[in-house]
């Protein structure tokens, strides 16, 4: 039994074609308006197996996308525009399809690390000396002089 997983992406798009839009180009969709999603797709055919013909998004159209393993890849039905202005929707398969939607507030909801008082103070402390004439480098000789004790009291617990 296969398994299909299907995803319909509603409103205006606009695509960009990188490369020839043949198996070796990527094919970039991107929403026009909200919810801001991206589809990025490889090695787009048609499902006649010729090149993909040159498609403008409609306005208010949008994107079907059905992920399946028995295609081993993705069908995309996209609502678009023919040079003669008439409505099409054809049928396209990529090897591969990647959708970015993005997320409100993902990172505002994410709890950050803070640091206590004491971290604060050694931090502004180093930045205060980094910009002074000559501080990074009185901090990298520091560093360095602090690696070399460690590697001295590695070797000697090692022994």
């Amino acid at each position: 039994m296969t398994r299909a997983t299907g995803r319909p992406l509603a409103g205006e798009f606009t695509m960009q074609v990188r490369g020839d839009g043949t198996a070796d180009g990527v094919w970039r969709l991107t929403a026009a308006t909200t919810p801001h999603w991206k589809l990025y797709l490889r090695g787009v055919r048609t499902r006649a197996g010729g090149e993909p013909a040159t498609l403008t998004p409609e306005p208010g159209g949008g994107v079907e996308i059905d992920w399946s393993e028995e295609d081993d890849g993705a069908t995309l039905t996209l609502a678009c525009a023919s040079p003669g202005g008439d409505r099409q929707t054809p049928r396209v398969h990529a090897s591969v399809a990647i959708l970015h939607e993005s997320i409100d507030g993902l990172y505002a909801d994410l709890p950050l690390a803070e640091h206590d008082r004491a971290a604060r103070r050694f931090w502004i402390r180093i930045m205060r000396l980094a910009g002074l004439p000559g501080g990074g480098w009185l901090i990298a000789w520091l560093a360095r002089r602090r690696a070399a004790r460690a590697a001295a009291a590695f070797q000697a617990a090692k022994r």
